[in-house]
């Protein structure tokens, strides 16, 4: 099972089940955010556990809806991309996936300083480019790649290629 927590922003278009308090999987725990990009909608999820995240660039409101599926597929393709997947894993992430719960936010100060400055990112990528595919292909070669004082100076990318190592 995963858990979606939801910033307000993206809180307001899904309308998720309210945060309660419980023991959670930070695992399989994610932190979602919707933020603007050139006046697209784009959506952030960075996992609890390695902050390896995937970014939806240009999403519709509509496909908002459906987040289960979608996040399923961009997880599944940008760990491909990242040449990180493995048949198994990819098995765990669709069966995992099935039962997903989302909720409002729980505030996780750790996961948002992250996700915000992975945001900062995106953002300047496209700035200094202008062009919102290149910030797209910065997104998928170098966001995760960059090194964070909250994983002892690792990267998502490795924490991530552990998490997947461990599971099988």
């Amino acid at each position: 099972m995963i858990n979606i927590y939801c910033s307000t922003k993206l809180s307001n278009i899904i309308k998720p089940e309210k945060f309660t308090l419980r023991n959670s999987d930070a695992e399989n725990d994610w932190s979602a955010h919707l933020f603007p990009v050139a006046g697209r909608k784009c959506v952030i999820f960075v996992n609890k556990e390695t902050l390896y995240s995937v970014v939806l660039i240009d999403i519709l409101k509509k496909d908002l809806l459906n987040l289960q599926v979608i996040f399923t597929e961009f997880l599944i393709k940008q760990l491909e991309i990242n040449k990180m997947l493995t048949p198994k894993y990819e098995n765990f992430i669709r069966e995992n996936n099935k039962i997903m719960n989302i909720y409002t936010t729980d505030n996780d100060r750790k996961t948002m300083g992250s996700l915000n400055d992975f945001i900062s990112h995106i953002k300047a990528s496209y700035d200094y480019s202008g062009d919102l595919d290149k910030a797209k292909k910065y997104v998928v070669k170098y966001l995760n790649t960059m090194p964070s004082k909250v994983l002892k100076f690792h990267t998502p990318n490795d924490m991530m290629i552990q998490k997947i190592k461990n599971y099988g």
